[in-house]
């Protein structure tokens, strides 16, 4: 097997605020293979996009690493010099953000934005940037590319923006692409059309992909892999498939009966009662303590994370345990079209 691209090991987040200390990630370990897609899943506040972001390198004050180790290419980035990340955070690995409003300059043109990274990084001349922008918005699918190249940011509709957003992120040709919910501000059928280039680019350029989200249906779609956060910690990781047919942590059981089928429009949504813990104090033991219709009195303290068959790793003290009834239609019956839709497997 070929040595993982990106290696987390352990890694810990926090915010010191007003309150207290937030431990918004702790001591998460994850690795993502050349060419593989790895969704990473959970509820809002779980840690996903704060562990990604800590892999980019903006974590800034108040908020701090407060242990472990990410490795590129198997060599350490955190304590390394800023020549070095700057070749790495942006060109070798690069993050498309949820909200491309946000992100973009507004008082800037799509060119000039566009320009600037291809300048920075690669040392383009102005012309050789300006042809090659033209190149990536005609790659992300956008008409016109040199007229929307002299447009600014609100002139454009909110799919074209995270198409142009895409388009930053592929500029200087990375090897991994960090997604947080690149979909979660497009109406369904743009969603789509978002998730297929992210596919298609991904097979095209041979790309590593990590992909942020609430959506379990996106997860079906594209991901190899599937990691499943709750309250800044790995409930759960495995190959996709499986995963979705034997879901061992209660917390994945729970978000699967969560998750409205298109195939069944009776079956009724089943929520997951209460609410995450408060990471100025969570709980010494498993997290998900207070929400578990499994619960004992073994759960206060934390569970040995536990490799079974085909990589799949899970830390509970009641795994594969049946923690709610099953939905009256089985979901075993999709996953042969689970299995087709996913590249590679």
């Amino acid at each position: 097997m070929n040595a993982p691209l990106l290696e987390i090991e352990n890694l810990s987040v926090r915010f010191t605020t007003r309150r207290g200390v937030v431990q918004a990630v702790r001591e998460v370990s994850l690795h993502v293979g050349h060419g593989e897609t790895l969704g990473i899943v959970g509820e809002s506040g779980s840690g996903k996009s704060v562990a990604m972001q800590a892999v980019m390198g903006l974590i800034a004050p108040p908020g701090e690493i407060a242990g472990g180790d990410i490795r590129w290419r198997g060599a350490t980035l955190l304590g390394a010099g800023r020549r070095r990340l700057e070749e790495v955070r942006g060109k070798e690995m690069s993050m498309i953000f949820q909200d491309p409003m946000t992100s973009l300059n507004p008082v800037l043109t799509v060119g000039a934005q566009l320009t600037e990274v291809l300048t920075h990084h690669l040392g383009m001349s102005r012309a050789q940037a300006w042809s090659r922008a033209e190149e990536l918005l005609d790659l992300v699918r956008i008409a016109a590319p040199a007229r929307r190249l002299r447009q600014h940011p609100h002139e454009l509709s909110g799919g074209m923006r995270q198409r142009v957003m895409i388009a930053m992120a592929l500029a200087c040709e990375p090897e991994l692409l960090i997604a947080d919910e690149p979909t979660t501000a497009l109406d369904v059928t743009v969603q789509a059309q978002i998730l297929e280039l992210i596919a298609e680019l991904q097979q095209r350029l041979h790309l590593s992909v990590i992909l942020i989200t609430h959506d379990l249906g996106v997860v079906a779609q594209v991901c190899h892999r599937v990691a499943v956060m709750y309250a800044g910690r790995i409930a759960e990781t495995g190959d996709a498939v499986e995963l979705f047919a034997r879901p061992g942590h209660p917390y994945t059981q729970g978000l699967l009966r969560a998750t409205p089928r298109h195939d069944d429009v009776a079956e009724r949504m089943i929520a997951i009662d209460g609410a995450p813990p408060d990471l100025v104090a969570p709980p010494p033991g498993c997290g998900f303590q207070s929400r578990c219709p499994v619960y004992g009195t073994e759960c206060d303290q934390p569970a040995a994370t536990v490799t079974y068959g085909c990589g799949r790793r899970l830390a509970c003290w009641h795994a594969f345990e049946p923690a709610w009834p099953q939905p009256p239609s089985a979901r075993a019956d999709s996953i042969d079209a689970l299995d087709a839709r996913i590249p590679g497997l």
